[in-house]
Order: C-alpha cells, then structure tokens, then sequence
C-alpha cells in the first residue's frame, strides 16, 4: 500500500497530554531524513496551489447520558475545542495550510465499580464519524483521531526493469505533511507529467486505453477519494499512474542508447522531478578508453563490452579491432603474441569483456592529433562503434638539418624542449639523451663524437645521423627515438595516468574482477597454442610480425620516455580498496564465529539481559578464518607494483582470482525462553493467523503495547501475547543500523590500509607477507571496534520501535484482531511515545 510517511513537529509535544485521557499508550510518528529536491512553486499558472478545507463531523442519537465534542491541535500545537453537546451532532473545519491532529471524543454517563459515576470513554455503535475534505468524504473506518493535512514535496521514483515489460512505470512516493505556512497537495489533485530530458527518445503511454500521450500529460485527480483512506497518514492501493508508463519510441537510433530520461511532476503547485537510464533490448558495444589523452611512449586501456541488459550474449562471441585512421601514431599489442599490430582479429571475450593495450610508438604528433578506431564483432546483429585516442605533442621536439639526406651524408639532429603553451626552448648544454635507431638501420646510425652506432644511453649535443655509402632502395624512412629526463613530467612507457572516456554502465560485477579473468582466459589459450606448435600442428593464433609505422611521413621520430624497473618482479596493480566490499552476515543465537568460541545472546545469566530482554542482537568481532570455510582464511594477500614503482597489497579471494569481500557478522535472536517463563508467561503470536488469542481486548491491548520499548504486554495474572515478526524485525532493523555504521565507516578503514605502501627492499627485509597480513588484521579490528562503539552510542531502542516497518506490521496485526473479534482500534496506539 502506497501512503505518506507522518510527522509530528517537535511543537506537537506540549500537547500529547490531549491524548492522556485513556488507558493505553500514545506513540509519536518518528521519521528517517529523507533528501529531496528543492520546491518550486508557479504563480503565474493555472496549478496555483490551491487550499483545502477539511471538515469534521460527529453525529449520535441526542441522549443526555451522553456526549460528543471534537477536539484539534494545530500545526503549531495549539489546541481546539468545539466544546461538549448532548445534542447528538457537533462539527467543525479548518484551512489546509500544514497540517494538524483531530480527534472525535464520545463519552457515557455510567457508575465505575473502581472510579464511581462519572463521564467515562464507552463504545456506542450508533456513533458516526465524517472526515471531509472539500465536501468529499474521506474513508477514515473506525478510525477516531489522527494527523491529517496537505504533503510536502514526493519523490517521483521509476520501478520495473524494461527487459521485463518493454516499459517503465512510475510512482509518487509521499514524504512529509507540509510545513505549516506552505499549502502543499492532496492525492486528490491533479498531476501533471512533463518529460524534461529525453523527450525525443520516449514517451507517455496509456496501457489500459492502448494510447500514446506524448512528452506530457496530466491525472485529475490523482486518486479518486474512494480509493483513499487514511490511518498513520493518507494511504491508497491504485492511483493514476497505475495506467502510465513511459515506453522507449521505436525510432530511438542505436548508437544513442543508452538514454537518460527525466520527468517532472507537478501537483498543486508543487514542482518535483526524477530520472533513470533506460537500456533497450538489443547488443551494444560499450567502451572505455584510460586515458583518452597520452603522448608519444605512453600507454592507455581500452576495455570493450559486449552488452545486452536484457539477456546474455552468446559465449562464443568474438571481437575485432582495426585502427582506420592515425596508424602511423601507434599499435594495439596483441593479448595472445604481444606483438604490436594494427589489428585484432577473433578475440575471444570473458563474460562479454575484453582489455586491449594501445601504445604510442609511431610517428609524433606536433599537435594533437586523432586515432580511430572500429571495434565489431561475429555477429551480424551488434553494430560496431567507433572510438578516439587523442595523441598529444611529447615536450620533447626533434628534427634533422637537413631534412633529406643522401648516401654517405650527414645531418645535424636537433632536439628542442617544448613548453606547455607549444613554445620550443633549448636544452641546457649539460642534458643528456637517449638515442636509438628503431628501424631501418642499414641506412643510417647516430655518430657522438667519433662513434657511430644504434644506441646512445647518455649523449650529449651535438649529435649528428649519418647515412650508409651504399642505401637500400627498399628503406626510404629511417625511424629514430631521442629521449631525455623532463623535470617534472612524469612518464612516459606504461604510464595509465589520465582522465577516462566511458559510457557510466552500471555493472553488476566489478571490472577488476572480470580483468582478472580476461587475463586467466588469454594465458590459458597461449598454453594451448604454445602446445600445439611443440606438437607440430598448426598455430591457434598465427604471429603477425609487424613493425610500426611501416611508411612514416615524418622524417624523424622522437620518445620521451622514463624507464622504471621492478625489483620485486610483482604484477601491476589493477585495483583500489574501494573495490573491497564490507558484507554484513546475519547470525542465529549461539554463533560460532571462532573456532570453538560462541556469541550468544537471550541469556538471563548475562548481567546486562533481564526478562524485558524478548530479542536481542549484537555484532560480532571480525574474524578472518570462517566455520563454513572449514576455518579457513577467507582472504589471502596478494602483492602488487603501484604506478610509483612501490609494493603495494591487493585482498583477494583464497583462490586469488577476485578481490575479496570482507564479511562482519551479526547475531539476531527472538528470546522465546524468555518469553515463556516466569514473570512474562507469555503467548508468541507467529503470523496472521491469530494462532492461540482468545481474547480480542487483550490481544489489541498488548498489540499496542508493542509500540513501546520494552514491550508492555499482559496484566497482573494474565500472560501477554507477543508478535514473533515485530521482535524479529526490530532485531533486524538493529542489523540494518550496524551495516550502515560500517559502510559509513569504510572509508576509516581504507585510510589505514592505503598507508601500507612500502619500497621493494623494506617489504622484502623488514615485512614479507606475515607482517603485512598482520598489518591488515589488526585495521580490520580497530575498524570494527570503532564501528561497535558508534552503534551501542547510537543505540535507540524506542526509535527502531517506532520505525515505520514495525507501526505497519502492528496496524496489520491490529487490522486482524479487529475484524475477527470486532475489537475498536484504540487511537493512543497512533502516537508513538516520546
């Protein structure tokens, strides 16, 4: 049932004493924070906001021995009387600005064996009560006060999954009553539709009449009044969404989906607006390039996806790759030869992934300049895509004087700085550079001093490029590298670094994780290949032998590069603590959480449980090893070399295919032996069924005492009955506060773990694995004793008691007594106590 969330202001509680007068317990409506999006009213509209006027009526057969009045309290906390009658009908109205709390109050003349005669509370089926708003009636039951008024701003959620239904239906979700000097809105007013952003993509459709509605539409009303009613606050089953959805147009292009779609609503004058994605049911290729920018040396990632939202692709999907304009730039390197080449054909993918390697090893670029590339598939029905990888001007320029050069000729290299706003300085007389002739040798070398070879580690200018006496007619480029330090540019070989170019897919499994994988696959099909050429056989995957460029157009080529050697001959890190999942496991009573050692909860020998104790729950301390792991480690420490060059450490499933999550537990118990036994001698009431009441009054009676904390159920020499599902749900929510405690605090803990960054030879000397697991263990532990000592500071029992979960499973419960044994619902049951 869709309903709007009360809340009673904190004004409200000077008056609660107007709710004193009858034996039972009054509750206040206690409300999460809920973000939502600024109001933005429309003066100059028709939807001017207009006031309600709700109108109260209270009517009986006229007797002297009997009398009615009605009784409100403002939204600030004032109260109202309209004063008693015997006349047999009383009424009165008020605006609709905020809101406020009525109540209809009948009393009897009648003799009391405890307080003697007297005007007391009594039950008089004659009774009529009318609550109307705008002269419509509202349909409140046997409902005799409550908090009612105009809502403050909703949220506008979007629910179904497309692939389930080709469409997406939306829902106004209600939060707050209004603030008391705002007119805020009515289900009963209109609705009104307007997609903001998308419009072109998709539309309103009307499923019950089969008619498209366009960018915009409206509901008048938004709920009929019969299909409203009101209990902790307005609630309905059906509204006018119910026959709404949006649906993607069929003209939608494919390289322009995934969409974004964007509603906003307005009621009343009351503006709000949501949005999703919306994935259509057909293959795409989604990519992400990291980084989109790089120079001359450097590497970037290309990560391609095979994607339908709506159903797997086939596994034996294969994807191709082709640079079709810049190859004189760079090459991919092949996954399976690690050849570098300008094209891959029939890459296998891991669960719709691939990772392709691109580097920069061609011709510079003296500006930025544009690598594209077309990445298709196997299958007829996926369109390719195409992609940019823009390569930047190195800060390092070159060029020969002269730019032609002869048989048995020679020519000055000229090596330049080039300054972040494309100016060209010259190096400082003492700079150093590394040369090397990458191609085409045979008709040309460096000459330093009076040496004359492919490779200078440490030249100094000038340096001259001398050609053979004798050239090879087939080699018209000769292809060089000039390389030296730049302070402060960091680079250039391997470096990842760098903003990405992707298309924000939510994935369900982590990319690290699917890498993983891809990487696991690829080496397994090497082997394979490796062994059937050791067999004689043909290769798998022919070597292309490639060089590139082949033909480049630039006379010179140029790489600045920095050369960083790991010691420690680990992998490249490919993952942050943020991947780390923090899991909450929930437990039952005598957990045992170490081996041979148990959490137990519901225990009257425990100084801090006494038999108020009907559940209880508490979390557990970390521990690493597991029972169901036969007390195994449930994660391993697998080190890694960060961009710096220095060991860092990735946690990862035993297995080490994955990162691991890392699980708390948390024990839950309804406390039956409790329960049962003296003093409380209680009834455990288990579902709906009612099983085991006898009595209607003492069941409401002790219904409504499960609004307290702790529960007040039962009389002198009566057991109370108990609701199994609200103790367990109350456990729950217990469970439900310390995993956001410990979501919340994540970050604590990844500050502790990013501090374990250590150079090869202290982790080799100093630490080795064990130091480091120890390391982790001991964070592990201080974050959950932080995370323990939040929640038990935190700890409001009464406030999880008045969570709204638990008020509907009482009002359910409450419901059921009341139409089996005709029992009324008492009204201090709708306030929860302070």
């Amino acid at each position: 049932m869709k309903k709007i969330k009360t809340i009673i202001l904190v004004a409200f509680l000077s008056a609660l004493h107007f709710f004193s007068t009858l034996d039972a317990y009054a509750q206040i409506v206690i409300e999460e924070r809920i973000e939502v999006n600024p109001k933005v009213k429309a003066p100059n509209t028709p939807n001017n906001p207009t006031e309600p006027t709700f109108t109260y009526i209270l009517s009986w057969p006229p007797d002297q021995y009997r009398r009615g009045k009605i009784q409100t309290i403002s939204c600030y906390g004032d109260t109202t009387d309209t004063g008693w009658t015997s006349g047999g009908y009383v009424t009165t109205s008020l605006s609709g600005s905020g809101h406020h709390i009525f109540k209809f109050v009948n009393e009897r003349w009648y003799y009391d064996s405890h307080l003697g005669w007297g005007w007391y509370y009594d039950s008089n089926n004659d009774l009529e009560r009318k609550v109307l708003i705008n002269n419509q009636e509202l349909n409140t039951g046997s409902l005799i006060g409550a908090s009612i008024g105009t809502i403050d701003i909703p949220l506008l959620r979007f629910n179904d999954n497309i692939c389930d239904s080709g469409f997406v239906k939306l829902e106004v979700e209600p939060t707050n009553w209004a603030d008391c000097e705002e007119i805020g809105w009515l289900p009963i007013d209109q609705l009104n539709l307007r997609i903001t952003s998308g419009s072109e993509f998709a539309s309103f459709y009307n499923i019950r009449t089969g008619t498209n509605l366009g960018s915009q539409t409206q509901i008048n009303p938004f709920v009929e009044m019969e299909n409203l009613s009101l209990f902790f606050g307005f609630e309905w089953e059906k509204d006018g969404l119910d026959d709404v959805i949006i649906m993607l147009n069929e003209n939608v292009p494919a390289d322009s989906v995934p969409v974004y779609i964007e509603v906003e609503a307005e009621i009343n004058g009351v503006k709000f607006a949501g949005g999703d994605i919306f994935y259509p049911d057909k293959p795409l290729i989604i990519t992400e390039i990291n980084p989109y920018e790089i120079t001359t040396g450097e590497e970037t990632l290309i990560s391609v996806e095979v994607f339908n939202r709506c159903e797997p692709i086939d596994p034996f999907t294969t994807i191709n790759l082709e640079i079709i304009s810049g190859e004189e730039f760079g090459s991919f390197i092949d996954p399976y030869t690690d050849e570098k080449v300008k094209t891959i054909t029939g890459l296998y993918l891991f669960w719709g992934y691939a990772w392709i390697d691109y580097v920069a090893d061609g011709i510079s670029s003296n500006e930025t300049a544009e690598v594209k590339i077309r990445i298709s598939t196997s299958s007829s029905g996926i369109p390719p895509k195409e992609v940019t990888i823009y390569i930047k001007p190195p800060p390092i320029y070159a060029y020969t004087v002269p730019e032609v050069l002869g048989a048995d000729d020679s020519a000055d290299v000229i090596i330049k700085k080039r300054n972040p706003d494309g100016t060209l300085e010259d190096f400082p007389s003492e700079q150093t550079f590394e040369l090397a002739v990458l191609d085409g040798c045979v008709n040309g070398n460096f000459m330093v001093g009076d040496s004359i070879n492919v490779y200078f580690e440490d030249a100094l200018q000038p340096i001259k490029f001398v050609t053979a006496d004798s050239l090879d007619s087939e080699v018209d480029s000769v292809l060089i590298r000039v390389g030296t330090d730049i302070e402060g540019y960091m680079g250039p070989i391997g470096n990842i670094k760098g903003e990405e170019e992707k298309d924000g897919i939510e994935r369900e499994i982590r990319p690290d994780t699917l890498r993983a994988g891809f990487e696991k696959m690829i080496a397994e099909r090497k082997a394979e290949a490796e062994a059937v050429e050791k067999e004689g056989g043909e290769p798998m995957f022919p070597v292309v032998s490639a060089c590139a460029p082949d033909n480049p157009t630039h006379p010179t080529y140029y790489n600045f590069g920095v050369s960083v050697q790991d010691e420690c001959d680990f992998e490249n890190c490919y993952w942050n603590y943020e991947d780390i999942g923090v899991l909450l496991n929930r437990q039952q009573n005598n957990f045992e959480f170490r081996e041979g050692q148990f959490i137990t909860v519901c225990d009257l020998s425990n100084p801090n449980t006494t038999t108020d104790d009907v559940g209880q729950s508490k979390p557990v301390p970390y521990e690493r090893k597991r029972k169901e792991l036969n007390w195994e480690n449930s994660w391993e420490v697998e080190p890694c070399i960060n961009n710096d060059g220095r060991v860092q450490f990735s946690i990862v499933t035993p297995d080490r295919l994955t990162i691991a999550d890392l699980y708390f537990d948390f024990v839950e118990a309804v406390c039956t032996d409790i329960i049962f036994n003296p003093p409380n001698n209680g009834i455990i009431i288990t579902d709906l069924s009612l099983s085991g009441v006898t009595s209607g009054k003492d069941a409401m009676n002790d219904f409504c005492g499960h609004l307290l904390y702790p529960i007040r159920t039962g009389t002198p020499g009566r057991g109370g009955y108990y609701i199994e599902e609200v103790i367990r749900v109350h456990e729950g929510i217990h469970g439900d506060k310390f995993y956001k405690i410990l979501n919340d605090n994540k970050y604590r803990l990844i500050e502790r773990l990013n501090e374990l960054v250590l150079d090869c030879q202290e982790y080799e000397m100093f630490w080795k694995i064990d130091g480091v697991e120890q390391h982790i263990i001991n964070a592990l532990n201080t974050y959950y004793k932080f995370c323990e000592t939040e929640y038990f500071e935190n700890n409001d029992e009464q406030e999880i008691q008045c969570h709204f979960a638990i008020k509907k499973l009482i009002k359910d419960y409450m419901d059921r007594v009341n139409s089996r044994f005709k029992t009324p619902l008492p009204l201090p049951c709708y306030i929860c106590p302070n």
